[in-house]
């Protein structure tokens, strides 16, 4: 072959190999790319998750498993919050514009009924954060706070009208709350 021919054929044989190379990259470039957009759509989803699990670990952390309603945990997190419009009006020296009343419910007799089976003495707790529940209202807030007690924390605008908040949870728990064969009626003591 000529050299003519020769640099010829070389420069064709450059060209194609360039081209191919051009080809590879772009292949290659399209692929990373997909590859890229495939992880980060699988990253986004795995962080959403994670925000999920993350709610839902804080919030049954801060949640009585058996009853449902908060526990300890939750009200020594909130009750600076519970508290602050008070102390606020108190440091500025105003009346505050509602009071905080903490409310210690103990079932009666838990032991009794407790001595039925642990079973019993759960569905009492359940039944009794229930029948609770409905007085609950915004800055009200129903813990369990011992093995037999619910804490109630409830913004109020004067004394009566924890006295009053108090007769309605009683109450609300002795008219839907019952044990035992007989269905006896359930009470509670409330501190306050």
């Amino acid at each position: 072959m000529s050299p003519a021919g020769s640099a010829w054929l070389f420069g064709l044989a450059l060209l194609a190999g360039a081209g191919i190379g051009w080809a590879v990259r772009g292949f290659l470039a399209r692929r990373t790319a997909a590859s890229v957009r495939a992880l980060e759509a699988e990253l986004k989803k795995s962080d959403e998750d994670l925000r999920v699990a993350q709610a839902l670990l804080a919030e049954t952390s801060l949640t009585d498993a058996l009853t449902g309603v908060h526990n300890q945990r939750f009200v020594d997190a909130a009750i600076g919050t519970l508290l602050a419009p008070a102390r606020r009006a108190m440091r500025e020296g105003d009346a505050p514009p509602e009071h905080v009343a903490l409310m210690l419910a103990e079932i009666d007799d838990f032991d009794r009924i407790d001595a039925g089976g642990r079973e019993a003495g759960d569905a009492l707790l359940r039944d009794t954060a229930r029948a609770l529940l409905p007085f609950v209202r915004g800055g009200t807030v129903v813990a369990r706070w011992t093995e037999t007690a619910f804490l109630i924390v409830a913004r109020i605008r004067y004394a009566g009208e924890a006295r009053a908040l108090a007769a309605r949870l009683r109450a609300s728990v002795t008219g839907n709350v019952r044990t035992g064969e007989d269905a006896r009626p359930v009470t509670i003591s409330l501190g306050f």
